[in-house]
């Protein structure tokens, strides 16, 4: 196993004759001299790393109470990776990496910072990122904090993976409960990748314009798919598949009336009875499931009460309910296109044989009826859904234009 990289004159043979190392480095080490320190450390672990990784610790924590970037960044490495004979701990290489990144010595490598602000960032959050794919405890776990550390290193360092992590993991999708969905962000990271040349990023994007999370938006969905192939994306390209009109009719009437929406839902995953005190199973016979939220199932009347009473089902009712709502903006978003009805949901008047409705003059995705429908729309929330779509479709032309131009990191 290897030492640390080393930055520092402490491993130049030159600089040891002059200083007249070996024989005078504990007493210039005693005197508070940080090369004598680092060189102690050094000189441990290359006698005997297994019996003197105790020595090369010791003399590491000495350098780094002093402030020396060297001895902080040394430290993270042993303990992190567990190297020189140390135990792997990733708390206090997490303790050492803050002090690192809090440092404001003008020794500090920008590359070092970069890389700590990722990988602290990344543990923050809960993700394994060494060979022994360890996590921090979870009462050391920062969602907020780590996502603000990526952010940092994307912006102040353009780290790509920081970047991707941001944009492709974090913000959209819901790989890290603690972190809350937030398209946005995650579309602004995603672009960034687009614009560093990333493949991958791009396809995201594409994704996005046709799985729903916004609504469906078919030319900016081709549009990435373009910019993401131009950026070398190596993926197989999957269109989705778009439901007949008589289809995408029946499943928007049913989701307005919270019809057959359990098939969209955790529920159908589950044959047992809510009620934590009753083991019954569904089989021959379908439960019922709870009105409001469409998540829990009971075998009984007597098993809902119960456990509305007593399981707690009380208080996790309205969180489960916004969830199912979610769930069905999520859909409406994917086949409103598809049903051909006025996008305004206060009407939701569908085409007819002969009748074309017309289309958003400047995001060419959203159709209605009437004008009035529109400007009703238009200030209910489709304004900021149609400026988003025009910013999108503005940089995808940019990328395309210059897609040659740059390397690309393809997927």
């Amino acid at each position: 196993m290897s030492f640390p990289n080393p930055s520092h004159r402490y491993i130049d043979p030159l600089y040891w004759l002059q200083r007249g190392w070996p024989l005078n480095a504990r007493k210039d080490a005693a005197s508070g001299d940080v090369d004598a320190k680092l060189f102690l450390a050094f000189d441990s672990f290359t006698t005997n790393s297994n019996e003197n990784s105790g020595e090369t610790l010791r003399w590491h924590i000495k350098a780094a109470a002093q402030g020396d970037p060297d001895a902080i960044k040394n430290l993270v490495r042993l303990y992190r990776h567990g190297r020189c004979g140390v135990k792997m701990d990733l708390v206090k290489a997490c303790e050492w990496m803050a002090t690192y990144l809090n440092s404001d010595c003008t020794e500090r490598n920008p590359n070092i910072v970069k890389t700590f602000l990722y990988d602290y960032g990344m543990l923050l959050v809960g993700a394994d990122t060494n060979e022994s794919h360890q996590k921090l405890p979870l009462e050391m776990q920062d969602a907020k904090k780590g996502c603000e550390l990526l952010e940092r290193a994307g912006e102040i360092f353009n780290c790509m993976d920081s970047i991707k992590t941001l944009g492709g993991m974090l913000y959209i999708s819901d790989q890290f409960p603690k972190i809350p969905r937030d398209l946005d962000k995650g579309m602004y990271w995603l672009l960034k990748g687009a614009q560093n040349g990333d493949g991958k990023s791009a396809y995201q994007l594409a994704m996005l314009f046709s799985c729903g999370l916004i609504p469906v938006n078919r030319e900016l969905e081709l549009k990435w798919f373009l910019v993401a192939v131009k950026l070398g994306f190596q993926g197989k390209i999957q269109f989705v598949n778009h439901l007949s009109q008589e289809k995408a009719n029946k499943r928007l009437r049913n989701i307005e009336r919270d019809k057959d929406i359990e098939q969209f839902l955790p529920t159908d995953e589950t044959k047992a009875c809510s009620n934590p005190r009753c083991s019954n199973l569904e089989e021959d016979t379908r439960f019922n499931t709870c009105v409001k939220c469409k998540h829990t199932k009971y075998c009984s009347k007597e098993c809902q009460v119960v456990h509305w009473k007593t399981g707690g089902h009380r208080k996790e009712c309205p969180l489960l309910e916004k969830q199912k709502e979610e769930m069905k903006e999520i859909n409406r978003n994917a086949i409103l296109l598809d049903a051909r009805v006025c996008f305004n949901p206060d009407c939701y008047e569908k085409e007819k044989d002969g009748i074309t409705f017309q289309k958003c003059s400047r995001c060419k995705a959203a159709i209605y009826c009437s004008r009035d429908c529109q400007k009703a729309h238009y200030k209910a929330g489709h304004k900021k859904v149609c400026k988003k779509f025009l910013k999108y479709l503005d940089e995808a032309n940019k990328l395309l234009e210059r897609a040659e131009t740059f390397p690309t990191t393809g997927d």
